[in-house]
C-alpha cells in the first residue's frame, strides 16, 4: 500500500510539529489519543506565547492498533537515532 503524503506547491512533505499529546481511555474500553501540532513557525511562537491554542485531533484505537503503532514508533525512534558511520566518534 502507498502513502499519499500530503505535499506543499513546491513538492514537500507537509510536516506539522507535535507539541503535545494526551493519552485517555474512551468508554473504557479503546486508546484514546488527542495530539496537539503547529501549523507553522508563527503558530508555534503564538501557542508558546499562550496567544493562540494550538490544533488537535483526537484519534481512538484499539488495543490491537494501539500496539501496533507504538512498536511501528520504536522502529522509527530507533532509525532516526541511528548515526551514519563515522558520526560522532
Amino acid at each position: 500500500m502507498s502513502v499519499d503524503f500530503e505535499k506543499s506547491p513546491d513538492g514537500n512533505i507537509v510536516l506539522r510539529p507535535v507539541i503535545g499529546w494526551t493519552p485517555f481511555v474512551p468508554f473504557g474500553m479503546a486508546c484514546g489519543l488527542r495530539i496537539e501540532f503547529v501549523q507553522s513557525e508563527e503558530h508555534l511562537q503564538a501557542a508558546l506565547k499562550n496567544e493562540r491554542k494550538p490544533d488537535a485531533v483526537q484519534i481512538v484505537l484499539t488495543p490491537q492498533q494501539a500496539e501496533l503503532l507504538a512498536q511501528d514508533l520504536m522502529k522509527v525512534v530507533q532509525a532516526a537515532a541511528a548515526r551514519p558511520d563515522g558520526m560522532g566518534q
